[in-house]
């Protein structure tokens, strides 16, 4: 299992896999693929070499943060 963390691996399934845990993890990883989605598409919108204005910063900021607490969740310990 350390291994896998080592090279990258940001969870893990125990066997028997239980249905409900799965479901969980799964909702989880792509609620946080959609997030990193709207991060990358919010850096494409923002004119290049130009400063963002204060909206688009707040939302990238929060974007980070949601990023950041599910990345926390997943985590284990």
């Amino acid at each position: 299992m350390f291994r896998g963390y080592e090279v990258g691996a940001v969870d893990y399934l125990q066997k028997p896999v239980v249905p409900e845990i799965l479901k969980s993890k799964v909702a989880v990883f792509v609620e946080l693929h959609r997030k990193s989605e709207r991060l990358r598409e919010s850096r494409q919108v923002a004119p290049a070499g130009g400063a963002l204005n204060l909206r688009a910063r707040e939302e990238r900021a929060h974007i980070a943060r949601e990023i950041h607490d599910e990345l926390g969740r997943c985590s284990p310990g």
